[in-house]
């Protein structure tokens, strides 16, 4: 599962895509940055994992609301083992 998702990310950064820890990014929301918002990531992330069949895992697509804006969302990925309980986050914008 980890390979895949590393993969993505490497490919995405491969074609242009910009984390949100690059220096000098920036995504005013404005559409001036090609790619590589965390809506962008999400999909990155997300792809990579919801076309395979994992045993236990479920992968889910978050939009979250910013706790500072009514308007502002932050999108990432959440799995979660139906098996265990066990819940990690995919985050691949923040991190890069």
């Amino acid at each position: 599962m980890i390979g895949f998702y590393n993969d993505a990310v490497n490919n995405a950064r491969a074609t242009g895509y910009q984390p949100g820890n690059d220096p000098g990014y920036s995504d005013p929301g404005l559409g001036f940055h090609r790619v590589g918002n965390c809506a962008d990531w999400q999909q990155v992330s997300w792809a990579a994992l919801v076309t395979r069949t994992w045993n236990c895992w479920k992968s889910e697509k978050i939009r979250a609301r910013q706790h500072w804006s009514a308007l502002t969302y932050h999108h990432f990925v959440r799995l979660e083992a139906i098996c265990s309980g066990q819940v990690d986050y995919l985050d691949s914008w923040r991190t890069g």
